[in-house]
């Protein structure tokens, strides 16, 4: 039951700070991955892919978002 919570408390960590929940876990290399791949989208996502891509941008955003809280609760 314990570990049900703990999976519960990374998946919500990872929500608000990508790689948290990994963090929180141990796995600090796959929370740094999290972190760099978020950051890196989020930060070319706006000036570099999105007048390409359109609206698949964010969802590509949205999707690498929705993976980095699936893996913090694995």
């Amino acid at each position: 039951m314990a570990k049900q919570v703990n999976k519960l408390i990374c998946g919500i960590a990872s929500f608000f700070i990508p790689g948290l929940g990994q963090l929180l876990q141990g796995r600090i290399q796959s929370a740094i991955f999290w972190f760099v791949l978020i950051l890196i989208l989020g930060a070319l996502l706006p000036c570099v892919i999105l007048p390409y891509l359109g609206n698949l941008g964010s969802i590509i955003v949205v999707i690498a978002w929705i993976m980095n809280v699936l893996d913090a609760v694995r």
